[in-house]
């Protein structure tokens, strides 16, 4: 089981197709197009047969399409940085 498969989500923006157990969280599949497929570790046939259905696919990169969502690793750390400057003013306070 995981939290959230950054590492999945990185394979995703490089254009990598992902077979992923049904252990990781769907949302890690951003958009409906991508080349991302879960199945229960049980499939083993399944999971033969969709690695290497997805080994010759084209990649698709989408790096471009996640910057554009609240993943972007800009985006986050300013958002972050936000919020730790945001407790530190109201921390730090004159009343």
């Amino acid at each position: 089981s995981e939290g959230f498969a950054i590492s999945a989500l990185e394979a995703e923006a490089t254009g990598l197709p992902c077979v992923l157990s049904t252990g990781v969280p769907p949302d890690v599949k951003l958009f409906p197009e991508m080349q991302t497929v879960f199945l229960p570790l049980e499939a083993q046939t399944q999971w033969v047969q969709t690695i290497l259905s997805v080994a010759t696919a084209p990649k698709i990169a989408w790096a471009e399409k996640i910057a554009q969502t609240d993943f972007d690793a800009s985006k986050s750390a300013a958002r972050l940085m936000r919020f730790y400057e945001e407790k530190m003013q109201s921390e730090f306070a004159v009343v």
